[in-house]
C-alpha cells in the first residue's frame, strides 16, 4: 500500500509551520493542496518525527489502522534497540525490558490494555528516577501511538552523540522499509 497524505490534509490537521514550509519548499512552491504526497517523500525531506506525526494526523481514513500499526511497531523497535543501553548503566533495573516486553506482548494481542499501561508507568518510574532517554524510550513505546514519536527520539538520544546519526539512519531505513512493506509488522527481531 502507497501510505500518503496531502498538504491541504496537513494544513487541515495544523501540522507545525516551520515543518510545512520546509516540506513545501522541497515538493515546489505551486505543489497542488490535493496532490498525494508519499509518506516516504515526507520522510525523506523532513525526518522521521514528521512521517509519524502525519501517520497519527492526517492519513485518509481508509489508511488510519494499517499505518497505525506501523507506527506502533516502529516505536516498539526504537525502544527495544536500547534496552541495552539502559541495562548497561543500570543492570538491576529491569523496568525498562519489562516494558518492552508487554508492549510486544499487547501489540500480539497477547497481552491486556491495564497490562501495558502498567509497565509503562514502571518504565515512566525508571526514565524519572534515572532521567535516561532508553527508559522513556520504552514507556513512550507503551504509551502507544500517540507516543511513538517520543520513542523515536528518545531512542535516538540514548544512543548518545556518537551513534546518534547512526540511530537516526537507522530508523530512518525501518520506518522506510515498514512503509513500502519490505518489513511487516511483527517480523521478530533481527
Amino acid at each position: 500500500m502507497d501510505y500518503y497524505t496531502t498538504l491541504k490534509r496537513l494544513k487541515t490537521a495544523k501540522a507545525c509551520g516551520g515543518r510545512y514550509k520546509h516540506l513545501l519548499g522541497k515538493l515546489g512552491a505551486y505543489y497542488p493542496q490535493g496532490k498525494k504526497i508519499l509518506l516516504t517523500d515526507i520522510l525523506k525531506h523532513n525526518g522521521v518525527s514528521d512521517t509519524i506525526w502525519a501517520i497519527g494526523n492526517a492519513l485518509p481514513k481508509t489508511q488510519q489502522k494499517s499505518a497505525l500499526q506501523i507506527a506502533l511497531w516502529f516505536g516498539y523497535d526504537c525502544a527495544k534497540r536500547v534496552v541495552p543501553i539502559f541495562e548497561k548503566k543500570y543492570p538491576k533495573d529491569k523496568r525498562v525490558r519489562d516494558c518492552v516486553n508487554v508492549t510486544r506482548r499487547y501489540l500480539q494481542g497477547k497481552a491486556t490494555k491495564q497490562e501495558v499501561k502498567t509497565a509503562a508507568y514502571a518504565a515512566a518510574d525508571a526514565a524519572y528516577a534515572t532521567a535516561d532517554a532508553a527508559a522513556y524510550a520504552a514507556a513512550y513505546a507503551a504509551y502507544a501511538a500517540a507516543y511513538a514519536t517520543d520513542a523515536a527520539a528518545y531512542a535516538a538520544d540514548a544512543a548518545y552523540a556518537a551513534a546518534k546519526e547512526r540511530e537516526i539512519k537507522w530508523q530512518t531505513k525501518r520506518l522506510h522499509d515498514y512503509l513500502t512493506g519490505k518489513r511487516q509488522i511483527q517480523d521478530g527481531d533481527e
